[in-house]
């Protein structure tokens, strides 16, 4: 079983020590869990009252057969490749642990852990904040959730307020904002009418949640069960949580607060958990998708502001333990009278609210003259994804496994190439065009073998120089090259790359050196690419002959990759000069490709 399973590694840049960085951002991400409820979560604990959840073994053979095979297992060794070949086999067994589970309202220690991999958003982190967290749960433990899910959404689905619009069968996102702007254009067609609109952000709304509230909440549900209540309180409590920094682990905090990262059941169960969240007030309303919220005022001549209907919000979020980021809340009039009167800032808790012309909701761009001329340019990038052109448009998609992915060289639909995703090195988004690891492969081949590409992506391979030139033709592109030996790493970074045209014999570009492997691929800098059997060095022998491999030879080389494995002889081995000279042959070496505005295209990334 162990030797199908995926493994994803994810680098951490920082000046401090791997165990250093790993303690403190464990302690930051648990940085919400300070009230101690555990005394009034007790009686959720000793009911004797099993769940009313049923599952059957059709459910869970379904779910596991709808596994996402690039899920990379958690703590309990499990990954999604092994869960979805066998779930014939697993299903059985599965079905009566998770129907035991909510016979006791208890979950599994083990599935209830999760290891914590910082991703650093920015290329030089300076504070913890700078480290997106990215959870490494069971996968097993997702498919329980889903069928749990299921069976809630069946519980509450008569009682959820109609203006949320998060998992309501029959509406979406498009509803939400068709919605808002309903209200909005209706009101607009009276005299003198005008609108405020007051889009609320929380700080880490999920990590906020008291299980105490929810259990509250849904006590007062009457089609939710006791039994499943307790359940869901035994799932959200003393959950094991660490922190992954390369290849060093913090302690393993207990953490009470809040859902897990990436849980299956994180979305709903803060539906439920803001369901109350309701305005009472007229001509005032509360717009929900999940923990999106919109507070649409429609107003009259003589009204200027939101008025009691954004104190009871702030109230309600204080209620409920969760807090309002007041500097990314926005606020925005829509205001078509003539002469309009200055009307007021509005303030959340003595804090002005920023006033914007015009803000992204739930992917739709708003503005104060209703014009939508801004969402052309979205909706044609949004056609442009769904042919992906690289590994960064794949991740902006929202597939954040690295694994095996489909691209189309410069969007076309036509060309489509296979290619190995990095989606965690230095923020991800990068394409592997050459792998060494295990010297089972034979690099020493011919140029036919070159130009199309060879071996298997998921051990030792080469992409192939027909494909590198094409995808480097659509676009800049900067270079990555992990190096790793005997415990050591190290990486050079390059701001350009490209490989020219076949009349060229695929000439490389390369320029712009950062890292800590030294600079050896600048030599190679415009040199065409050599086999043995087609010698374009300068040198008087054959580059590629003497020294086993075959690369971007000059007279003749400092970096060597794909020389011959293991092979300590003097420059014939895997070598990169200014790391490890040419007497050592390296044991891992990664080179990999990304566009050279990723920064950029990071940015847009729509928050999951």
């Amino acid at each position: 079983m162990m030797g199908i399973q995926d493994k994803k590694k994810r680098v951490s840049n920082s000046d401090k020590s791997d165990s250093t960085l790993a303690e403190e951002l464990n302690q930051f991400y648990l940085r919400f869990d300070s009230i101690d409820f555990s005394g009034e979560l007790s009686k959720f604990r000793e009911v004797p009252v099993s769940s009313g959840i049923q599952i059957d073994e059709i459910s869970v053979w379904s779910n596991f057969g709808k596994t996402n095979p690039r899920k990379s297992y958690g703590p309990d060794g499990i990954s999604g490749r092994l869960l979805k070949c066998c779930a014939p086999f697993l299903s059985e067994i599965f079905t009566y642990i998770f129907q035991w589970s909510l016979s006791l309202n208890k979950v599994p220690t083990l599935w209830k852990e999760s290891t914590i991999v910082p991703v650093a958003k920015v290329p030089s982190p300076k504070t913890l904040n700078d480290y997106r967290p990215v959870a490494l749960t069971s996968v097993v433990m997702k498919s329980f959730e889903r069928i749990v899910k299921k069976s809630l959404l069946a519980m509450t689905q008569t009682v959820i307020d109609p203006l949320q619009f998060a998992y309501q069968p029959r509406k979406g996102v498009e509803d939400a904002v068709a919605t808002l702007l309903n209200l909005i254009v209706r009101h607009l067609e009276g005299r003198k009418t005008h609108i405020r609109l007051c889009f609320a952000d929380f700080s880490s709304a999920f990590n906020c949640m008291q299980p105490l509230v929810l259990a509250h909440r849904l006590s007062e549900i009457p089609s939710v069960d006791l039994g499943t209540i307790c359940w869901l309180v035994d799932f959200l409590t003393t959950r094991p949580q660490r922190t992954r920094v390369n290849e060093t682990l913090s302690r393993t905090l207990l953490c009470s607060t809040g859902s897990p990262q990436g849980c299956v059941l994180s979305p709903l169960l803060f539906m439920l958990y803001t369901n109350d969240c309701k305005s009472t007030f007229e001509s005032r309303h509360i717009i929900k998708f999940a923990d999106d919220s919109v507070i649409v005022s429609l107003l009259q001549d003589h009204e200027a502001g939101h008025g009691p209907v954004l104190d009871h919000f702030v109230r309600w979020c204080d209620d409920s333990y969760l807090q309002l980021n007041v500097s990314k809340t926005k606020d925005m009039k829509i205001d078509f009278r003539k002469n309009p009167p200055v009307t007021a800032q509005t303030f959340v808790k003595g804090t002005a609210v920023d006033t914007v012309n015009h803000y992204k909701y739930l992917g739709t761009i708003l503005d104060d003259k209703l014009s939508f001329e801004s969402n052309s340019d979205a909706i044609c990038r949004k056609v442009n994804q769904r042919h992906p052109r690289d590994c960064s448009q794949a991740l902006l998609n929202g597939d954040t496994s690295s694994g095996l992915y489909t691209i189309y060289v410069g969007g076309d639909e036509n060309q489509p190439v296979q290619v190995y995703c990095d989606m965690g090195t230095d923020g991800g988004g990068w394409i592997v065009f050459l792998r060494r690891q295990s010297g089972k492969l034979e690099f020493f081949r011919n140029w036919k073998n070159y130009t199309g590409g060879f071996g298997d992506m998921n051990d030792e391979f080469w992409l192939g120089l027909s494909n590198l030139h094409k995808i480097t033709a659509g676009g800049q592109y900067e270079l990555r090259v992990d190096l790793r030996d005997k415990g050591e790493a190290a990486y050079a970074q390059y701001d350009k790359f490209s490989v020219s045209e076949p009349r060229t014999r695929y000439k490389v570009h390369v320029g712009g050196y950062s890292g800590t492997a030294g600079d050896s691929m600048t030599y190679h800098h415009g040199r065409p690419f050599s086999t043995y059997d087609h010698d374009n060095d300068i040198a008087v022998t054959n580059c590629a002959l003497s020294y086993k491999g075959a690369f971007w030879y000059k007279n003749c080389h400092r970096v060597n990759l794909m020389g011959r494995y293991g092979d300590n002889s003097h420059s014939k081995g895997v070598n990169w000069f200014h790391w490890k000279g040419h007497e050592h042959s390296i044991e891992f070496a990664e080179m990999k490709i990304r566009p050279s505005n990723f920064r950029n295209l990071e940015g847009r990334r729509k928050r999951s």
